[in-house]
């Protein structure tokens, strides 16, 4: 990848289930079912939210008060820590350090544990996905990712600013803004680890949606998003051409509104990379990438990617302020706008009266004519990342139909609307196949 024109209190209590099951298996993770267990303590999904209003008007003032310092706080913290690899004591004090971040501020935290034959010889590593939900008044949830660990890297010590803390300090500060103004959707993140043990391969967030799945919790997802390395001192997020199309269009039209397009640049070649989020998409749901590919000069990975140049000198609390402001800009206007579906939907049922989040379908979780290689744009989507085809319709974080989907499966045709139109959804290809080697294809980017 080339890259041109670089710049700079109260806790929630819902009733919880106990699960000991082996769904995390050879179906799911590409390895043997023999001593692999997933032990969850989790809030029953199907729990009922105390009486009362719907919090928040997501159509109201954005809150601006997303603090740069206090996400590169949280950086610091996690860098001083120490190298963080799967099934380590220093990953272990990274999720209490978010737990006691994420707690206070109503957070119900809760580790989803699995142990895998990822260690050497086979032998079993446990995995640890530290989830934290903030109850809406819906069910239906927006999904937030970072991955937690650093990758082992021969003959360094390597702690990982930019890779491995960027992204859950970001998310711990966004978490405290967007509880200010609490959203009318279920708010949950993840830090999953284990994704930076093996090159394409992202067993935290294999676990995650194994999860979710046993809970019937996956389809209630409207949106993912993840973000890899994120704190560069000389950000540059390109557009990934494996996400959602909406969801990247949200993004990248927020970032001109704060006054961040420099570090979201809206022209210029598609990417490519193979990261957790692949995880998501290749089930239909709909999720984003956000990442800096190439950490230190033009070409990814970069110069300083998993060398002992991985500090915090090098990344800036601007650029994680850079991210948290177009987050919070387009997670509000996102959530505003899926409201305003539901409203529509919920005031016209249909004669089975089903319930409103459920009429929408998942048509667009591929990119519907985006290249199978690298560096190309699609043909059909012109370079700014706000505008959209016509024929596109307009189902990112829309709740999906009753029958699942296929991973890979193309849709049917499907009359979709986005509140103001209606439109035809096209039949989606399956995604490429995502590389699984070589450092420009890192899951940990």
């Amino acid at each position: 990848m080339r890259r041109s024109g670089k710049a700079s209190n109260r806790s929630l209590m819902v009733p919880s289930v106990r699960l000991a099951a082996s769904v995390v298996c050879a179906a799911a993770l590409g390895l043997g079912c023999a001593n692999t267990r997933l032990d969850l303590d989790l809030p029953f999904v199907g729990g009922s939210r105390p009486a009362g209003s719907m919090p928040g008007d997501p159509s109201g003032p954005i809150d601006p008060d997303f603090s740069g310092e206090a996400a590169f706080g949280h950086l610091q913290a996690l860098y001083d820590l120490g190298p963080r690899p799967t099934g380590s004591a220093a990953l272990a004090e990274a999720r209490s350090y978010l737990s006691a971040q994420l707690e206070p501020m109503g957070a119900e935290v809760v580790p989803l544990r699995a142990e895998l034959p990822i260690g050497p010889e086979g032998a079993g590593v446990e995995v640890v996905v530290l989830t934290a939900e903030f109850e809406g008044a819906s069910k239906d949830s927006l999904l937030l990712v970072a991955p937690l660990d650093t990758a082992t890297v021969e003959g360094l010590a390597f702690a990982g600013a930019n890779e491995g803390a960027s992204g859950p300090a970001v998310l711990i500060e966004l978490a405290r803004v967007l509880t200010e103004e609490p959203l009318p959707y279920t708010l949950r993140l993840a830090f999953p680890d284990g994704e930076r043990v093996r090159s394409g391969q992202a067993y935290g967030s294999e676990i995650l949606v194994a999860t979710l799945e046993e809970l019937d919790a996956l389809q209630r997802v409207r949106a993912v998003v993840y973000l890899g390395a994120v704190g560069d001192r000389d950000l540059r997020i390109e557009r990934d051409g494996n996400s959602n199309r909406r969801l990247r269009a949200a993004v990248y039209d927020a970032a001109p509104a704060v006054g961040r397009s420099e570090a979201f640049p809206a022209e210029g070649d598609f990417v490519t990379p193979d990261s957790g989020h692949m995880i998501f998409t290749r089930l239909r749901v709909p999720a984003l990438l956000l990442n800096d590919g190439a950490f230190g000069g033009e070409e990814s990975p970069g110069v300083h990617w998993r060398t002992e140049q991985d500090t915090p000198e090098l990344s800036s609390a601007e650029s994680l302020e850079a991210v948290g402001d177009v987050l919070a800009h387009a997670i509000r206007a996102q959530t505003g706008r899926w409201q305003r579906i539901d409203s529509m939907m919920a005031s016209s049922p249909d004669e089975d009266e089903v319930e409103p989040a459920a009429e929408e379908t998942r048509a667009e979780a591929a990119p519907a004519s985006e290249p199978d290689t690298p560096g190309a744009a699609p043909a059909s989507e012109p370079d700014t990342a706000g505008a959209s085809p016509a024929s596109e319709p307009d189902t990112a974080g829309a709740s999906p139909a009753s029958e699942p989907d296929t991973a890979g499966a193309s849709p049917p045709e499907a009359a979709v609307t986005d509140g103001w139109e209606t439109t035809s959804a096209a039949e989606a290809p399956a995604l490429p196949e995502a590389p699984t080697d070589g450092p420009p294809t890192e899951v940990s980017q």
